[in-house]
């Protein structure tokens, strides 16, 4: 096996892909730099300009004796052969696969209590609802209604990092730029730092360009692409600088010790650790990294793999994030799916499960919602209000109806019907329309991800029973009072 020293180092090998056809015959030459010795996280850098050019790990498919070379083969989009060169100790047969960081095949939406306060103040940040100073400091906190959980921003040195002015105005000037976008980004950051968390792999690294593909934009040209990177890379460094401060209400079990655990969280929900910086900075240092490492932050790394505590809904975030949200149906249809997702989580344990017809069709009956819940949770641009308070409030039942429209077409409900009839008025008919009970329900994928939590609970909630009544009989039995 490889041997490798702590310190970051680099390494040269020669890449022996095909060349186009007006090349010459000499090998193009780049740097292999270790980044981390005990998982082989490497980067190909190109020697010319500084530019990391993949990310990933070595992984060794076969053992040898001690050597000063090894056969490396590279997958994905580096695809090819290359051999390194130079004092890097492997086993001379030593076969070395080079496997580029990616993220997750699904990434899920992230429904636990702290990700959903977070994501609430992103959605928030475009009209600075319900965000307040903090008095004394340079920071703003926000609480949605009814939430045990603050989420914190301070300046310091995000403002630093991004080359601002350390002012609650450059705080509020950022926080306008979040909105839905910034939602969708940090329910796939955190399922990516998740994924590696649970392998026990501490960072994650991905290229900015797969962070702004994973959230559905498709830039047509260099400039937009430029500015993009640009809005990704701001809105990474504000969920670093944001703390999600609280307590979980209820009590919580250890599943092996049966004692009581502390839920509460004062820290950011991811913290980023390294950046592959573009060949130029700008003298601000805010230009944004071709690629971005960060890891799961502190609350999170904690409950890894305890998905009691960190909950998700089983649908994949991208099927969300790849509706077009240029207009008022699709950001309208973007954040009724997002508010579903976490209605349909919070609400599994207790859903109402059967299997209907001939063909014992699954069935999940999640309870009536309104339209006022689903599109107030995570607000749309333009919102709910801005639409009902303009020049032309019937425009909200064709933003509804056209986005209800999307959501079907994309698999992502596959059921809707009102469940009472509303009033016939022209006038004041908002209040009913927004409050009217919907049933609305999950494609199959939401379905079976709802059935299993829902069978899950109920098997609990029936052993707690038992165990309630087996108590009782021995405190009868004892003559001691219940």
């Amino acid at each position: 096996m490889s041997k490798a020293k702590a310190t970051p180092r680099e390494r040269t090998y020669k890449k022996k892909g095909q060349p186009p056809a007006d090349a010459d015959d000499g090998a193009k030459s780049a740097t292999v730099h270790l980044v981390d010795a005990a998982t082989r996280t490497v980067h190909l850098v190109d020697p010319a300009t500084g530019t990391v050019l993949a990310t990933g790990r070595l992984e060794a498919t076969a053992s040898g004796v001690k050597g000063a070379a090894a056969s490396i083969t590279l997958s994905g989009s580096a695809a090819g052969t290359s051999t390194v060169s130079g004092d890097l100790t492997v086993g001379a047969s030593t076969a070395l696969t080079f496997i580029p960081d990616e993220l997750p095949a699904a990434l899920f939406q992230q429904t636990f209590a702290e990700a959903k306060a977070a994501g609430i103040a992103f959605a928030d940040g475009p009209k600075q609802r319900r965000w307040n100073v903090v008095e004394g400091e340079i920071s703003l906190w926000h609480q949605a209604d009814k939430s045990s959980f603050q989420t914190k921003l301070t300046g310091g040195p995000l403002l630093d990092w991004l080359g601002l002015p350390n002012t609650v105005a450059s705080l509020r000037e950022e926080l306008q730029r979040a909105g839905l976008p910034a939602v969708l980004l940090l329910h796939v950051v955190i399922a990516g730092s998740l994924e590696r968390a649970e392998k026990n792999r501490l960072y994650v690294t991905v290229q900015t360009d797969d962070l702004i593909k994973a959230i559905g934009w498709e830039p047509r040209s260099t400039l937009e692409r430029e500015r993009m990177r640009q809005r990704v890379w701001r809105w990474m460094a504000m969920f670093d600088a944001a703390r999600v401060i609280g307590k979980r209400p209820g009590t919580y079990l250890d599943p092996i010790t049966k004692k009581v655990i502390d839920l509460t969280s004062i820290a950011a929900l991811i913290r980023i650790m390294d950046e592959g910086k573009p060949t130029q900075l700008a003298f601000d240092n805010s230009a944004p990294p071709l690629e971005i490492t960060y890891a799961a932050g502190p609350w999170i790394e904690q409950w890894r793999g305890n998905r009691q505590i960190l909950t998700y809904f089983a649908v994949d975030i991208r099927r969300l994030a790849g509706i077009a949200a240029g207009k008022p149906s699709g950001a309208w249809a973007q954040s009724i799916g997002l508010a579903l997702h976490q209605k349909w989580r919070e609400r599994s344990a207790r859903a109402e499960v059967r299997h209907v017809g001939e063909n014992k069709s699954l069935t999940v009956d999640f309870g009536s919602f309104t339209r006022r819940a689903l599109l107030d949770l995570f607000p749309p641009d333009p919102s709910l209000d801005d639409v009902l308070r303009g020049p032309n409030p019937q425009r909200a039942r064709e933003h509804w109806e056209d986005a209800i429209g999307i959501l079907k077409r994309d698999a992502i409900i596959s059921y809707y019907r009102a469940r009472d009839t509303l009033p016939e008025k022209r006038q004041g008919w908002q209040r009913a329309w927004l409050e009217q009970k919907i049933d609305i329900r999950p494609t199959d994928e939401g379905k079976e991800a709802a059935a299993e939590i829902a069978t899950r609970a109920q098997v609990i909630r029936r052993a707690r029973t038992k165990r309630k009544a087996a108590r009782t009989v021995v405190q009868l039995a004892s003559g001691k009072p219940e």
